[in-house]
């Protein structure tokens, strides 16, 4: 599954593109081992009661990855993979064997109580993924396995689920930082300057505000152009919360939240075709681009989150409106070049291709959670989206680089596409102490939601402008949990959960006249069987989490070429199977050393064939490696005069992973057999930091990719335009060892 690939099969027919300290409410277990506080269940709860996998990453510990993006908490979390292409918000996430193989995504991002991104399968959802930078935030939660439940449409893997730090009425408090970095073969240096503050304006309100940006320096060549270093990157953002308390019971907090990355050029590598290795004159750090493939994705988001305590029972008003505008600009010169003499066009064309997915939704959900403390522990509550969409993609010819050719030649070929989506749910969940030690938990939501589209293609290749039968569609579904749960020590518990989870299936954008493609494709939905142990032991100084879990896949979700158009719309595939294990662990020899260990392994293949990917059955699904795991280890010592030493290490593997469904191909205009799926290399990778602070002073050097382990991921052959035949094979390269300094000043 291809950039290229899911751009041409969208014009031929289908717009379907493929802080440095603890949380507050951390908990030591007896002098050991720290548990935190997660919102899983959407209430309260210390992670070990929680009857569910459930990873999470504290504020503390992403400060010192020095985490920007998702890429960067692979591995520490077992079971999520992040398939990376080319920027940082172009990401396909994957949990639990789990990966989206259409146009939506199988993994939901929250941002609080905020669902972030699409629902629908026409923006490229599956890889248009929220991505925010973790600054000033409690934690990230990632929920492995359906969490349709409570989580809703698009959660069928799971949820990862972003944290903010909220408010605090009580004190003033502020932080400034940054850092400079340098990366190996890079373009000189990096930076990123934060700050924080909060301020209590009176006894009941008080105002969060935080601020970042960051320069990634480029670190690839493009040998086209001879242009250096040419991939750079900035993120810009921030947000500001304001919290209002008039009376005990009662909290409103409202939050604005704006965030940008912009990408100079793609981070994918291009080399030679047939041998995979490097072009003549290029390097391992190289790509072929005749126009800069650049990324501009503009997140904004208003929320305002009420809560009013009954006694008896918590109210909870969550509202939000989001807006995602994305412009991916991509370099088609050398898939249009072959054919350019038989359109009447020179074969020494520029042909860019700009795509501008735009997402526009409205969500709100009221819940009514009861008390803790009775036999039975309940929630009731309902859902409503709106999501309203456009994608516009168009395909220009350039005589010379920024020299457009006049109409008709131009637009080449265009494609525009309005969208709309629409939900309402109901969903209750209750937890039925049946003894002081024994719990059995179950839940269920009933969603309908109902899906429109409008489609129109034009241009030089076209022949005109040809409008499409406006797209409808309607969906009932129930979702549903059971989950028993066994305390037979108060920090030891085992536990089964049996949850379902969906994508939402829609109509196919289908050309006027095309008969024999089907009209819509229909939901994809998993049951999941899990059991896990949750334990404390060694006094204290030890905790292990392990789950075992088997998931049954059905109406796989995957893309459909249909001659007739030609085109390529959606469809459903069959069936697959992921099962495997999960292991957390920490471990606290001595004082001020904790060693951790996170493990996933996990065999996800498809149980039917797939005859639009010409892939066998027991063939591996796409983004899964069998096996990964990361060691970690953390040490701090006091120094003196209020002054400790602290360093870190981490150490993750990655195993291999197929790029598209093991096995897949296509064939190209003279019926030769072209790979769709490439098996991409395990990776291993060393970060470490170690530095020095106080009670308002931090000081840090850092080091990512010590070892300097350069890597593809999501590799495919890109290939001409009608013909099928490749001209380059491609992927996303590994970011080179990053050497950093930063410091950060709290008041």
């Amino acid at each position: 599954m291809t950039s290229r690939m899911l751009r041409r099969s969208a014009l031929l027919g289908s717009i379907s593109l493929a802080a440095a300290t603890l949380p507050a409410f951390a908990q030591s277990t007896s002098g050991g081992i720290e548990t935190v506080t997660v919102t899983a269940e959407k209430r309260s709860q210390n992670i070990q009661d929680v009857p569910a996998s459930v990873g999470v990453l504290t504020g503390e510990e992403l400060a010192n990855m020095h985490a920007t993006s998702l890429q960067d908490m692979e591995g520490y979390i077992p079971g999520l993979n992040i398939q990376p292409f080319g920027s940082a918000g172009l990401e396909f996430v994957t949990l639990d064997g789990v990966p989206p193989t259409a146009s939506t995504t199988a993994a939901r991002v929250y941002l609080d109580e905020t669902p972030m991104g699409s629902s629908s399968g026409f923006v490229a959802a599956q890889i248009i993924t929220p991505d925010v930078m973790p600054y000033d935030i409690e934690r990230v939660e990632v929920l492995g396995g359906p969490q349709g439940t409570l989580y809703g449409a698009n959660s069928m893997s799971g949820v990862i689920k972003y944290v903010l730090t909220p408010p605090d009425l009580t004190k003033f408090s502020a932080e400034v930082g940054g850092d400079v970095l340098g990366i190996q073969n890079g373009g000189g240096a990096g930076e990123q300057v934060r700050g924080m503050a909060n301020l209590p304006i009176s006894d009941t309100l008080a105002l969060r505000g935080s601020i970042y940006q960051r320069y990634t320096p480029g670190y690839i060549n493009d040998i086209a152009t001879g242009a250096k270093d040419n991939n750079g990157a900035y993120q810009v953002g921030g947000r500001i919360s304001l919290l209002w308390e008039p009376m005990s019971k009662l909290s409103i907090e409202a939050t604005v939240l704006d965030q940008q990355v912009l990408q100079h050029n793609s981070d994918r590598v291009s080399y030679d075709p047939v041998t995979h290795k490097p072009f003549p004159g290029g390097g391992t750090l190289s790509n072929n681009s005749y126009l800069p493939e650049k990324t501009n994705i503009d997140l904004l988001l208003y929320d305002l989150t009420g809560k009013y305590d009954f006694g008896w029972a918590n109210l909870t008003s969550a509202s939000s409106y989001q807006l995602i505008r994305t412009t991916v600009l991509g370099d088609e010169t050398a898939a249009f070049r072959p054919i350019a003499p038989l359109i009447g066009l020179p074969s020494s064309i520029f042909v860019n291709f700009p795509e501008t997915p735009r997402v526009a939704k409205f969500t709100q959900e009221l819940r009514l959670t009861s008390d803790q403390g009775g036999p039975v522990d309940w929630l009731v509550g309902g859902y409503f989206t709106h999501e309203v969409t456009t994608q516009r993609q168009t395909f220009q010819v350039f005589s010379a680089p920024g020299q457009l050719f006049p109409p008709p030649i131009n637009p080449l070929e265009f494609a525009t596409l309005d969208s709309s989506y629409l939900e309402y749910a109901a969903f209750a969940n209750a937890t039925w102490h049946i003894t002081d030690t024994l719990d059995l938990a179950g839940g269920a939501r009933y969603s309908h939601n109902n899906q429109t589209y409008l489609q129109q293609l034009g241009g030089l290749l076209v022949g005109g402008v040809e409008a499409f039968p406006k797209g409808l569609s309607h969906q009932d579904v129930l979702t549903w949990d059971i989950n028993p749960s066994y305390h037979f020590a108060p920090n030891d518990m085992v536990y089964v959960r049996i949850a379902k989870g969906f994508q939402p299936g829609a109509p196919n954008a289908l050309p006027l006249g095309v008969t024999g493609a089907a009209k819509f494709y229909n939901a994809s939905t998993l049951i999941d069987y899990e059991a896990g142990l949750k334990s404390i032991f060694l006094d204290g100084k030890a905790l292990a989490d392990v789950s075992v879990f088997y998931i049954d896949w059905s109406n796989i979700q995957v893309p459909v070429f249909f001659p007739a158009c030609p085109c390529t719309v959606n469809g459903n595939g069959g069936g697959a199977h992921s099962k495997g294990v999960n292991f957390n662990g920490n471990y606290e020899p001595i004082d001020g050393l904790l060693l951790g260990a996170n493990l996933a392994y996990i065999d996800a293949t498809i149980t039917d064939p797939i005859p639009s990917l010409n892939a066998p059955s027991g063939a591996r699904l796409l983004y899964v490696p069998r096996w990964t795991w990361s060691l970690t280890a953390t040490y701090t010592m006091p120094l003196g005069d209020g002054w400790n030493l602290d360093a870190g290490a981490g150490f993750r593997h990655g195993g291999d992973q197929w790029s598209g469904v093991q096995g897949s191909f296509a064939l190209d205009l003279f019926g030769d057999k072209v790979p769709t799926a490439f098996l991409d290399p395990a990776y291993n990778q060393l970060d470490l930091h170690i530095g020095i602070s106080d009670d308002s002073l931090r000081m840090q050097i850092y080091a990512r990719n010590v070892t300097n382990d350069l890597y593809l991921r999501g590799s495919s052959l890109a290939t001409a335009v009608f013909l099928g035949t490749p001209y380059a094979f491609q992927g996303t390269i590994s970011q080179p060892r990053t050497i950093g300094f930063s410091v950060d000043k709290s008041f």
